[in-house]
């Protein structure tokens, strides 16, 4: 029996990736791993992806805001963004700029103090240090704002 054309798949994935799209809002990195799972072929997976893109209904660069903004509010440094993004897909250099754009410095120390001041009190160093770092902080500012956090303790 012949392997069915390309055609034939694109025509039966598209459905699919429009319902999938319908309920979440996805990179075109993630819509192609998606349908890749469900075993649609290569050609016919960029296809799909390629008349979405073309129809603006993906849109890499507010899905990658979103994230971000949401990460933030969770209390996420950038290190553990730029894993999460990663981890889903988001190829490094995307990864990379997006984390750089939306997640500036001075951010990161507003995030990184209001993380702080949830902490319960009379933490050791060693356990901030692995705390703050598991959340994705930067160690240089761990470093720094580990004389303040004790300073507000005692």
């Amino acid at each position: 029996m012949n392997p069915p054309s390309t055609s034939s798949e694109f025509h039966r994935a598209l459905p699919r990736a429009l319902r999938y799209l319908s309920r979440y809002a996805v990179t075109r990195w993630e819509l192609y791993r998606w349908l890749r799972r469900k075993n649609v072929p290569p050609p016919a997976a960029r296809r799909v992806v390629k008349y979405c893109r073309k129809r603006h209904y993906l849109d890499d660069r507010v899905v990658l805001h979103g994230r971000i903004v949401r990460a933030r509010r969770r209390g996420w440094g950038p290190r553990r963004i730029y894993a999460a993004l990663r981890q889903r897909g988001i190829p490094h250099r995307w990864a990379e700029r997006a984390v750089r754009a939306w997640y500036p410095p001075a951010a990161e120390r507003k995030v990184f103090a209001r993380w702080l001041r949830r902490l319960p009190p009379g933490l050791d160093r060693p356990t901030l240090v692995r705390k703050a770092r598991a959340r994705g902080f930067d160690p240089d500012l761990i470093a720094r704002c580990w004389e303040v956090y004790r300073h507000e303790q005692s």
